[in-house]
């Protein structure tokens, strides 16, 4: 496949690599894939390569590294050679030749020139504060199950007890919860009592005389 002349996205019969399946496929109404992580220098090597063999930018680098850290090389376990390619490594950073490799093969940021910065749209919200809300939630619900047990255990209506709406012009005897009866009665009876004291009240006053009134006797 020549870079300059093939486009990998219309070939047919090829496996595509994870650059080109970002390029073929992100914007396909898909939404996948849209983005792709992998370590620093392979993606400025990458996105270089072609942009020197097509000068386009087809895909551009977005933001800052994020967690950098030396290079390293992966070993099994039960490697022999695993500590002999550490001092190694160790000894070309120390010598400076890790950077002149950098420098040669443009593997620093610095040579990327398809990169974009992102949009400033506030305050990002970051998965540690995503799960923090999400746990925030749970012990809300869990309240909200404790306070409902509560409630259903200690403060239950009565065995029944249907809710009714009560209308205006409603009698007193027509309220259905249990126990409440003589609790209403003798509101009634206040109700009433304070109805008759307005009464002689305001008549006592229109006819310009005092007025005497006797507090009943509290019931126990």
């Amino acid at each position: 496949v020549d870079a300059t002349k093939d486009d990998p996205c219309t070939l047919e019969g090829v496996t595509l690599g994870a650059f080109d399946m970002l390029a073929c496929k992100a914007g396909d109404g898909k939404k996948e894939p849209q983005a792709l992580i992998v370590d620093a220098p392979t993606a400025v090597f990458e996105i270089m390569r072609r942009r020197n063999a097509t000068g386009r930018c087809d895909l551009v680098t977005v933001g800052s590294n994020f967690n950098p850290s030396g290079y390293g090389i992966g070993f099994p376990k039960t490697a022999l050679n695993s500590v002999h390619f550490s001092r190694a490594i160790l000894g070309l950073l120390a010598e400076g030749a890790v950077e002149q490799l950098q420098d040669r093969y443009q593997l620093k940021d610095t040579y990327n020139v398809c990169s974009e910065d992102p949009l400033d749209i506030g305050l990002v919200i970051t998965v540690s504060q995503i799960a923090g809300l999400f746990i925030l939630a749970l012990v809300g619900l869990a309240a909200a199950a404790v306070h409902g047990k509560l409630t259903r255990d200690y403060c239950p209506h009565p065995r029944g007890h249907v809710h009714v709406e009560y209308e205006e012009d409603a009698k007193w005897d027509l309220v259905p919860e249990d126990g409440l009866r003589p609790k209403m009665i003798a509101l009634q009876s206040d109700a009433l009592r304070i109805e008759e004291l307005a009464a002689r009240y305001a008549d006592a006053v229109t006819r310009n005389k005092p007025f005497e009134w006797k507090p009943k006797r509290k019931r126990a």
